[in-house]
Formats: structure tokens, sequence, C-alpha cells
């Protein structure tokens, strides 16, 4: 899950539990550098950000001059000295667990493992990606513990299943729903987690 930014992407699309969210974020500046607020405009594909793109040049009041760029930016120069620049954003995100397939989205299962035990579990292709706890648990041949959570997620438990809160070691706070999703056993509850040494 994240912001892409190598010139090779991939991502699946109508997958539930995985989405691909393309946007492009546009600064205008005028001939004596003063620049404007950043806009930011949501598309659905690559193609609508590069319509986006040729709506802004169409709507300048200079002709286009220049244009330098990348797959993720375009710099534009009008002949009075007026700019464009415009920065492609392509943020990927797909919830499903790696070895069971369940849409993390639609489960109420939330925290972050020490890093040497997700690494020890998972390969670093994947280690952006997510397991649902038993998928977690199955990988390492063991219940986790208390030991094995990341000092200081203790904030991540307000949404944590019976499943979470028993390898924790807590109690449930009191403005817990009770109910679990539909269609979800206490199997069924899933991992979030977030490497410490990457960004979101």
């Amino acid at each position: 899950m994240g912001l892409i930014r190598g010139e090779r992407f991939e991502y699946e699309s109508n997958v539930d539990g995985a989405a691909a969210d393309w946007a492009v974020r546009v600064v205008t500046v005028d001939p004596t550098g003063v620049r404007s607020e950043s806009v930011l405009h949501r598309a659905s594909g690559q193609l609508e950000v590069e319509q986006i793109i040729d709506g802004h040049v169409a709507r300048a009041s200079s002709p286009l001059v220049r244009v330098a760029g990348s797959l993720w930016s375009r710099d534009l120069t009008f002949a009075d000295g007026s700019r464009i620049e415009c920065w492609i954003i392509l943020e990927v995100s797909d919830w499903r667990c790696l070895d069971c397939g369940i849409d993390l989205r639609h489960v109420d299962e939330y925290y972050m493992v020490r890093d040497d035990l997700w690494n020890s579990a998972v390969v670093e292709f994947d280690r952006h990606r997510h397991l649902c706890i038993g998928c977690l648990e199955s990988r390492l041949g063991r219940e986790l513990t208390n030991a094995d959570f990341r000092p200081g997620t203790e904030h991540l438990t307000r949404r944590a299943t019976p499943r979470l809160r028993d390898r924790l070691g807590r109690a449930a706070p009191p403005d817990r729903r009770s109910a679990p999703p539909a269609g979800v056993d206490d199997g069924g509850y899933v991992v979030r987690y977030f490497p410490s040494t990457e960004s979101r």
C-alpha cells in the first residue's frame, strides 16, 4: 500500500479489497514567481489525469512554449513567463490478506507487530501488504503474544476484536462495539501492518 513513485507500476482493478486512486496536484506560478495555492484534482485513471492537465493548458492566457517532466510530473512554461507545475499521484492500496484473500477494509482488527517478527513471516517484496491475524499466526506456527506487538501502539486497540484483545492481554474498552461485522466469525478478523521503516 502506498504512493507509487517508480517508473513501473502494476495494480489490479475491479477487485474487492484493491484500489488505485489517481490524482494530479496543480500549482500555477505567475510571471513574477508568485505561486498559487495547490489544487488537488481526483481522477479515474491516467487518461483523465492527462485531460486535467490539458484543461489547465487550454485555460492559460498565454501560449504553451515548453513542457518538461516525467511519468509523475509536468512543468509547463508559457510565453508570458507563467508556469503550471503538476504532480501526478497514484496511490495503490490492496487490503486483501496475502494468504486467505479476505478484504481487510471490512473487518475491524488493527495492530502492529515488531519489525523482526513481521520480516521473519513475510518476504521482502510483500512487506508493505497485509495478513489477517490467523494467517500471520499460521505462518509463524504459533499464537501471537503481547510481546510480539510494537510498544506504543495501544491506541490501535480501541477497535480491537476479541481475538486481538486476547493476544494483547487487554480488556474491552467501554465504548467497544459488541457485534462482529456481518458474515465474519472470530477467526476472520484481520491485521493491518504498517512497517516502521516505511512512510504511508
